[in-house]
């Protein structure tokens, strides 16, 4: 079993005796690990180095660790501006702690080997990573130490402070800005379980990051990245951005579930720093808590622990979750204190598992020696606040308020996005024929572009021009030649049979073809297709220059496997010089560019070489 006591700490000296007293030396020389967990919002060196001289000297083989915080969980207790002292005494597990100076643009190299350090503790079964993001770059720490393959889960934060200037982490007798720590938990009796929370919803609709370095975001849908939260929620970018930002962040999906990301700074140009990576092409939405939602996932987070039924649980809270929650965070952490005693701190960034850093997130980790109880665990219960809770009809007004606003927001947002996804399938549709217009051609080519680039699969790319057009046009009238072509539009798209295609009307009377993942043969043998089912309509065309009596097309074909460093223009460019080659060769030709890009005559009429 995993016996706990805790102190709230004003003076060092307090510490001291309470390490020094007979129970918890007691405790202490029965264990077979100990761990003290220092959680802090005094950012004073010097007080924090005497916590750690009092820790190491009471308790000279425990491990001893911690962080400044923006918020301190004792017992349940949501507490601000104090310092907790949490004392961890395992009866059958060993906990071992190491530590490292970070280096700039060495943190993922770093993060490796304190990884590789664990790797060879026998029976690991948890480890916590603490460090400071507002020093190093914590995201690529956390992604070289989950690199590593370790037969355990990974949980722990980013330290801070209340101020978000300075931040501290501990480690032994070490206090350091920049230090890297990881506790490694050991033990053939010892189990581990880990959740984590968000309960944020999308409150906008889609947009996509087109431009990211980095950490930092430069652009979304092509405009400066600041802009959707000036145009959207009317914060500028000043100093007060991230307090006014820190409720509303970008949620992106990661497989089945969302993750946060908080800004922590807008400049004059418009460019998002972020504290872990953000990729481009990535999709999101701005979102803001749902408290419904919250409330069911904390919910099943609760009742999965009990479950579990764990000695002690350790949670691991972000910063911006408690300014945002309110007086209704307090409800939060307490929900798990009835299930066992309960500690932790808020953090500027979550750790849980292998995914990456985490915003705005609750992670909840609960250790237990010994073989689970062979009984039924109660059904967990929000605590009330307040005794007189259930009988005020003012309590808790910000959360039934927000509730409101948010189901108003959620109704209005539905509304919008159905029209606005009416508008915007017609604004990528041809007026005359139906299908794909320019604009929405010239999207997907660049999606295509950046998606063959990614995998490493052929692009192919037909462009398709109907024969002396401006002929047929004059000799039959515009109306004959309105309907040709949406007939020649339906023939494309019939020839077509994988729903990745894509069919356009590129302009007056020449189409396009996009087929991802296609060679060559396969570009070839769509323009065939399509050769022959054209030919097949038998739309009279007296006036025709391509040597026929009836409507013909000509086709350029380019195909590549385009690499990083190249423009989508050279694919688009060598289909447009191969159906030029059909056109100047007498028409109703097929055309296919050849690797150095020269036209090479392919096929005429039915397609034969």
């Amino acid at each position: 079993m995993i016996d706990t006591l805790s102190l709230e700490i004003d003076h060092p000296e307090q510490l001291a005796f309470f390490l020094a007293s007979q129970s918890v030396q007691q405790k202490y020389l029965r264990s077979s690990g100990c761990l003290v967990l220092l959680y802090s919002a005094n950012v004073d060196q010097f007080f924090l180095s005497q916590l750690l001289d009092a820790a190491t000297f009471w308790c000279p083989k425990a491990v001893v660790a911690g962080a400044t915080s923006t918020g301190e969980i004792r017992h349940g207790e949501t507490l601000l501006g104090k310092t907790i002292a949490t004392l961890y005494f395992f009866e059958h597990s060993s906990v071992t702690l190491e530590s490292i100076e970070s280096e700039p643009g060495c943190e993922q190299e770093q993060g490796r080997t304190l990884a590789e350090r664990m790797q060879g503790l026998r029976d690991l079964k948890a480890a916590l990573l603490l460090g400071n993001p507002l020093k190093c770059n914590f995201a690529e720490v956390h992604a070289g130490f989950t690199s590593v393959p370790l037969p355990c889960p990974v949980f722990g934060g980013g330290a801070g402070d209340y101020a978000m200037e300075q931040a501290w982490v501990m480690a032994g007798k070490l206090c350091s800005q920049t230090a890297l720590v990881v506790v490694g938990f050991s033990g053939p009796s010892l189990d581990v379980e880990l959740h984590d929370v968000l309960g944020w919803r999308r409150m906008t609709p889609s947009m996509r990051i087109t431009s990211a370095t980095g950490n930092t975001v430069h652009t979304i849908d092509n405009r400066p990245a600041g802009d959707i939260y000036k145009e959207f929620l009317g914060i500028s970018a000043d100093r007060q951005f991230f307090s006014n930002a820190l409720g509303f962040p970008l949620l992106i999906r990661e497989g089945k579930q969302l993750v946060a990301k908080v800004p922590l700074g807008a400049d004059e140009e418009g460019n998002l720093e972020f504290v872990s990576k953000v990729s481009d092409d990535e999709e999101f939405s701005l979102g803001f808590v749902h408290p419904e939602l919250l409330e069911q996932q904390l919910l099943c987070l609760n009742q999965k622990m009990a479950a579990f039924f764990p000695d002690t649980v350790l949670l691991f809270s972000c910063g911006c979750r408690r300014f945002v929650l309110l007086e209704d965070i307090l409800d939060e952490t307490r929900s798990f204190e009835k299930i066992a005693p309960t500690f932790g701190f808020y953090t500027v960034s979550e750790i849980a598992a292998e995914r990456g850093l985490l915003n705005l997130s609750l992670v909840a980790v609960g250790m237990r020696e010994g073989a689970k109880p062979n009984v039924r665990p109660s059904p967990p219960k929000f605590v009330e606040p307040d005794g007189i809770a259930r009988l005020d009809q003012f309590a808790n007004t910000h959360s039934r308020i927000l509730k409101r606003l948010l189901h108003f927001i959620s109704a209005l947002n539905r509304e919008l996005e159905g029209k606005n996804r009416e508008m915007e399938k017609l604004s990528y549709l041809d007026g005359l024929t139906g299908i794909a217009n320019r604009r929405r051609f010239d999207r997907r080519l660049e999606e295509d572009w950046r998606s063959a680039i990614r995998s490493g699969r052929p692009l192919s790319l037909l462009m398709i021009d109907v024969d002396s057009f401006k002929a047929f046009n004059d000799t039959y009238g515009h109306l004959a030649g309105d309907d040709c072509l949406r007939q020649l539009a339906s023939k494309m798209s019939a020839s077509v049979s994988r729903g990745t295609d894509l069919v356009a009307r590129y302009g007056g009377e020449e189409f396009a073809v996009i087929m991802p993942n296609t060679d060559g043969r396969g570009g070839l043998k769509v323009a065939r297709e399509i050769h022959k089912r054209v030919a097949a309509l038998a739309i009279p065309h007296s006036d025709s220059q391509a040597d026929s009596e009836v409507v013909t097309v000509s086709i350029g074909i380019s195909c590549m496997v385009p690499a990083a460093n190249e423009d989508v223009d050279k694919l688009q460019h060598a289909a447009d010089r191969a159906l030029y080659q059909a056109k100047s060769n007498g028409r109703n030709l097929i055309v296919k560019a050849s690797d150095a890009f020269v036209p090479s005559l392919v096929a005429k009429d039915t397609g034969t070489l």
